[in-house]
């Protein structure tokens, strides 16, 4: 392992603390915000690079879990307690902020394909992942 980053296996994510910066590697892509700040993309990267950039860096956040029926996003009304461990770490359920722009992952609309996009400037327009 390299002294700048650590492979967590997907089981480890919730033992992370809120805040943490991450790289998102499946096999030899990873996921990154493309040249213009705006989209989301996979793109090949072990052979080509040394070592991680800006664009492939995201803060990964603590979010209130998702109840059954309820909106994809997260909610300033909602508290952080459900499900959340006291202690700082992840728990459940996250949102990704772009390192690089600082901006929020969301969904996109029908005119963007509904491909996720790193344009969101609130904490609860950001898609909550599980």
């Amino acid at each position: 392992l390299s002294s700048f980053w650590e492979d967590v296996p997907c089981s480890g994510l919730p033992l992370l603390k809120s805040g943490s910066e991450v790289h998102i590697k499946f096999g030899a892509h990873i996921l990154m915000v493309d040249d213009n700040g705006k989209h989301l993309t996979w793109r090949r990267w072990m052979p080509t690079q040394a070592g991680y950039t800006r664009n492939q860096a995201f803060y990964i956040e603590r979010r209130a879990a998702l109840r059954a029926g309820g909106s994809r996003r997260g909610s300033q009304s909602s508290t952080l307690e459900d499900g959340a461990p006291e202690d700082g770490c992840l728990g459940l359920a996250f949102a990704l902020r772009s390192a690089r722009t600082l901006k929020y992952l969301v969904a996109g609309g029908m005119f963007d394909r509904y491909k996720m996009l790193v344009t969101g400037e609130r904490p609860e327009d950001a898609m909550v992942f599980t």
